[in-house]
């Protein structure tokens, strides 16, 4: 396996003039949206956040309840920099160097077109409380691409090149190999693991959450492929320039650092657990996601005084964490596999496995 270090000296950030930006890391603080009725404090002594910024991070899960999927829809944690406090619950619903000196291009997005595709009611059927089918809205449903109208002036698109979208995905197979193998305490390995790959589809959908430059997940990312797409947000406050694959490594293992509030029974049969979060972790490890596109948005915003560079980062995931459903299926790692495994992720299996891994939410269990 290819550790992150390694693999960042392999794709030579630094070299490349498109490679952006170095920031230093003033703030350690942490502030999580928690999922239950309660709120729950973090231990910042004991996280992995070393002298990390101010991040906030929340994410969508799909209940399965044996007859129905039911969405959740959940509201962002309210912003507050430098001091840590605990968020109430989001209800749920039954299941290049520096930035200052780069210009960016935004990119246009297929999905930001006024697409009548993505406004068909059939893409974001959900049940509701009381069991009745519910149209959520599209994220790309009459949206023309653009910036929300409240976005702060100065807000950019981060144009994810080559090079990034390859650190984004070896962050996720190198989170997925290591579960995979047996390797993080208290879970078993997985018998067929796939290796996550980008869906250029995905990625536009998350750039359009992002353009919000709201922390808030949209209400549906469906796609013709994936028809329960998956959400991952996470938040950071920077106030100078740093690098923004630092960054992307630090906000991506704060969700997959939530394992340490879950266990293999979980895993097993999805659910929460009291006064835990753990659904980014679950989303970041499931062994139906075979795709993944993410979106990243900075603007400024002044706190207490300084202004800050806020990075919002915004990852969708083929499918989402079901409940009453697997996470994973335990086993020798890889022993599922049946096209091979991934000569770089060897837990992992090969690429070619995506082909018939289930596009279906569900297990026969």
């Amino acid at each position: 396996m290819m550790d992150t270090a390694n693999y960042r000296r392999l794709i030579s950030r630094r070299q490349s003039s498109s490679s952006p930006w170095r920031w230093s890391l003033l703030l350690v603080a942490v502030i999580g949206l928690q999922k239950q009725s309660h709120g729950a404090s973090f231990d910042l002594a004991g996280s992995d956040d070393g002298n990390g910024g101010l991040f906030e991070y929340d994410y969508s899960v799909v209940y399965y309840d044996d007859e129905n999927l039911t969405g959740e829809s959940t509201t962002a944690a309210t912003e507050t920099p430098v001091t840590v406090t605990t968020e109430p619950a989001a209800t749920e619903q039954t299941e290049q160097e520096k930035v200052d000196e780069v210009t960016v291009t935004p990119t246009e997005s297929a999905a930001g077109a006024a697409n009548d595709f993505y406004c068909q009611p059939d893409l974001c059927l959900q049940y509701d409380f009381t069991g009745q089918l519910v149209a959520k809205r599209h994220v790309a449903c009459g949206h023309d691409g653009s910036f929300a109208a409240d976005c702060p002036t100065g807000r950019t698109l981060f144009k994810i090149d080559p090079q990034i979208r390859m650190f984004i995905i070896h962050l996720h197979n190198e989170a997925r190999n290591r579960l995979a193998n047996g390797s993080v305490s208290g879970f078993e390995s997985a018998q067929r693991m796939p290796t996550v790959e980008w869906d250029d589809e995905l990625a536009e959908l998350a750039e359009l959450n992002a353009k919000s430059c709201q922390f808030q997940h949209d209400e549906c990312r469906n796609t013709n492929l994936y028809r329960q797409a998956g959400q991952n947000l996470a938040l950071g406050y920077y106030p100078v320039p740093t690098d923004i694959f630092d960054i992307l490594e630090k906000l991506t293992n704060l969700w997959f650092n939530e394992f340490k509030d879950a266990n293999q029974q979980v895993m097993d049969e999805y659910n929460n657990l009291p006064n835990a979060t753990i659904g980014h972790f679950t989303q970041m490890v499931s062994d139906r996601t075979t795709k993944i596109g993410c979106g990243i948005v900075i603007y400024p915003k002044k706190v207490s005084g300084f202004t800050f560079k806020v990075v919002l980062y915004a990852c969708n995931y083929s499918i989402t964490s079901i409940f009453g459903q697997p996470v994973y299926r335990k086993g020798s790692a890889a022993a599922s596999c049946t096209t091979g495994t991934n000569p770089y992720y060897e837990s992992l299996c090969s690429v070619n496995e995506n082909q018939l891994v289930k596009s279906v939410p569900f297990y026969d269990i």
